[in-house]
């Protein structure tokens, strides 16, 4: 695991075959905490914070990691973007 300052950067592969991913690992970029939606059957909503909002620095701080980590030898892998929220929220409009 590489920690750039609060958050963490690992290999994620919750329920996909890895074999299925070119290197055989894959990121995970999450751009909200929580989920407006709150679907019955998403398995997401036992596993977040009750409340939802967008992270609002999350374009100034992904190219901050995106920096730090270039100093580590880390693979290319595909980036799976809001893997357990919506990428798109209404909270957005």
């Amino acid at each position: 695991m590489v920690v750039t300052r609060p958050r963490a950067v690992k290999w994620y592969c919750p329920f996909a075959d890895q074999r299925e991913f070119p290197s055989g690992h894959r990121y995970c970029i999450n751009v909200y905490t929580g989920c407006e939606h709150r679907c019955q059957y998403c398995y997401v909503t036992g596993c977040i914070a009750a409340e939802h909002n967008c992270k609002n620095r999350f374009r100034h701080d992904l190219c901050k990691d995106l920096e730090a980590l270039e100093a580590y030898d880390v693979p290319p892998a595909p980036v799976h973007l809001s893997n357990s929220t919506d990428p798109l929220q209404p909270l957005e409009q």
